[in-house]
């Protein structure tokens, strides 16, 4: 089976290929990068309760409500929610989904970003734009 993953279907393969190119980017960046898993017990040891407790409710909204990574910054000044988005060339993605369809989340709302800055989180969004042979450019931004 040979596959060409710059016109595949599976968006959860390519999806799958930018998060791990995505951690290599984040570590390179200082950044421990942990996999947001609602049934992990939330065990990281450098979130304090309020924000446990605001992952906690995320995670019993379903996947769709998680963010790809919780971050880790240098020394543990920082703690991180990671977005990453990636994209195939010519379908470059910038940004977060902001939509809600027939009661569905498709995105992050304004007020669910603002909540989770109060709480201390700093929002990163990483963009992985894949490129032909085995080529890959990575972006970042703060939300």
């Amino acid at each position: 089976m040979i596959v060409d993953l710059l016109t595949i279907k599976d968006t959860g393969l390519i999806g799958t290929i930018g998060e791990l190119i995505a951690r290599l980017y984040l570590h390179s960046e200082h950044i421990g990068a942990f996999q947001f898993r609602s049934d992990s017990e939330f065990k990281y040891p450098f979130l304090n309760k309020k924000q446990t407790n605001y992952l906690k409710d995320l995670a019993e909204h379903g996947p769709n409500w998680c963010w790809d990574f919780i971050g880790i910054g240098h020394a543990g000044k920082d703690t991180y929610l990671i977005e990453v988005k990636t994209s195939r060339p010519r379908k470059r993605k910038h940004g977060l989904k902001s939509r809600w369809t027939e009661g569905a989340r498709r995105g992050y709302s304004p007020e669910e970003l603002e909540k989770a800055k109060l709480l201390g989180f700093k929002l990163l969004l990483v963009n992985v734009q894949l490129i032909e042979n085995w080529k890959f450019e990575v972006t970042s931004r703060e939300l």
